[in-house]
């Protein structure tokens, strides 16, 4: 009786942490920015300018230009501050970093205010040294059919 109580013990504990394992693994990752995107204006060096769009999905940030001329994969973004005193139009800052198949790294901070958006990003060679900076502004993109 006891051997048959301690194999069922043992079972359903198996059972109770396998099931928690795929529940956590299963669980879809989101952030407060998630949904939106932001068209934005790439300075670099105070003198070219670069048309871009930057997205926020499952948690990650993206920018196309830097996918596209990097290669930078979309990583989970940080908020690390948010001012919701203003229920319609939250403020947030956020970063986010991203490494490339080069060790390149790109290491962006952004403060987004209502609709607009402005920051900051360095590539970073894979010696460490900062190899272009760029600054930014742009407006969330409206949605198709919103006014």
């Amino acid at each position: 009786m006891k051997k048959i109580f301690s194999t069922a013990f043992t079972m359903a504990l198996v059972s109770l942490l396998f099931s928690s394992f795929v529940f956590i693994q299963g669980k879809k990752v989101t952030g407060p920015l998630d949904g939106k995107k932001f068209t934005i204006l790439l300075v670099q060096g105070g003198k070219k300018e670069i048309p871009d769009e930057m997205s926020f999905t499952s948690g990650k940030c993206k920018t196309t230009y830097f996918t596209k001329e990097y290669e930078f994969p979309a990583k989970l973004y940080d908020v690390t501050y948010i001012d919701s005193t203003n229920t319609d139009k939250r403020n947030y800052e956020f970063t986010w970093e991203s490494m490339n198949e080069w060790k390149e790294k790109i290491a962006l901070t952004a403060t987004i205010e209502g609709d607009e958006i402005e920051g900051t990003a360095e590539v970073v060679g894979k010696k460490g040294k900062t190899t272009k900076t760029y600054t930014f502004t742009g407006k969330l993109k409206k949605k198709k059919g919103a006014k």
